[in-house]
């Protein structure tokens, strides 16, 4: 089963028991149809980035939060409708993460991580480059000349 994250912005209330009880169905829901829930995050209340309208109500003020599941296509289509019917809900988002565990990795082992430009160049100024010249004369003979990378700029990284 191909693993998902739901980001859900539910209307905002006073008492935290509709959102609590919001989640629990939601994950009750992926739960009885053969789906594992991973992680749940409330991220608390924020301001929506632009008023919204949804079920006949205006919204200036939302409750986020994230629920990472396991689930079939199937499951994920009838959560689609149940979130599209509940009056609570604002906005919903799945995303599909990856299909086999190993699939998946954090954003920091995604990142290809870039050497300081100005650590690279302080360990190229230690260094001497070698250069092979060809003798002019033919034969075998070959120059060593040694470059001062000190010498040399290092544009820095933006």
């Amino acid at each position: 089963m191909p693993l998902y994250q739901l980001l859900c912005l539910t209307a905002h209330y006073a008492e935290y028991n509709f959102i609590r009880d919001l989640v629990r169905s939601t994950a009750m829901h992926v739960m009885d149809r053969g789906g594992v829930v991973r992680d749940l995050d409330y991220w608390g209340p924020r301001a929506l980035p632009q008023r919204m309208r949804r079920h006949g109500a205006w919204h200036n003020v939302s409750d986020y939060w994230t629920m990472h599941f396991d689930a079939s296509p199937a499951t994920l289509k009838s959560l689609n409708t149940t979130l599209r019917a509940d009056p609570r809900v604002v906005r919903w988002s799945m995303i599909k993460l990856g299909h086999r565990p190993e699939d998946i990795q954090t954003f920091e082992e995604m990142t290809i991580k870039r050497p300081d430009s100005d650590k690279l160049k302080a360990q190229l100024a230690n260094e001497v480059v070698k250069k092979a010249v060809p003798n002019p004369l033919g034969g075998p003979y070959v120059e060593e000349i040694g470059i001062a990378m000190s010498s040399l700029s290092i544009p820095k990284s933006p």
